[in-house]
């Protein structure tokens, strides 16, 4: 959802020439200390978007930082190599590009936990006056979560001034 809703629409608009991934796999299914339970298929997803070649050309540098259970790792780490490579994401049978969830054409904020959405859009809000790209990506959510992106820009607002 932060990839999509922000992340991607920044990425795309700054337009790099090189795209360096730190790839720490703590967050990794299995690790004891990352907890968030991302799978080897996750990794692939989200390599696939960053080496898109769409964003810098392709041109993406996958530099191996960290993590604590060394089959997370190494189970994580091969499903981004093989994406950078050219292979299919994990799972996905559509091809390395198609970044579609089971049943569903994207995450909406009805996905996520309460805590993460706000995280989202607090730091859409922070961001909001220095990327017009993000107006357009949240023109296109619910009413709902306009509303409450827009308390976040107010309220960014009012504590960094115009």
């Amino acid at each position: 959802f932060a990839f999509e809703k922000l992340v991607m629409p920044i990425a795309k608009s700054f337009d790099p020439h090189l795209v360096i991934i730190s790839a720490g796999f703590d967050a990794a299914l299995g690790d004891p200390l990352g907890g968030c339970r991302l799978t080897p298929r996750g990794y692939s997803s989200l390599t696939a978007l960053l080496g898109d070649n769409k964003l810098a050309g392709g041109k993406c540098l996958l530099v191996l930082e960290g993590g604590y259970n060394l089959t997370s790792i190494a189970r994580s780490a091969e499903a981004c190599a093989r994406v950078l490579l050219g292979e299919p994401q994990l799972g996905l049978a559509g091809g390395a590009h198609e970044v579609q969830d089971e049943g569903s054409e994207h995450l909406t904020s009805e996905h996520l936990m309460e805590s993460a959405l706000e995280a989202v859009l607090h730091t859409c809000a922070v961001h909001w006056r220095h990327w017009p790209c993000l107006q357009k990506v949240w023109a296109r959510e619910s009413e709902a979560d306009q509303i409450r992106l827009g308390q976040w820009v107010n309220h960014v607002e009012d504590e960094l001034g115009p």
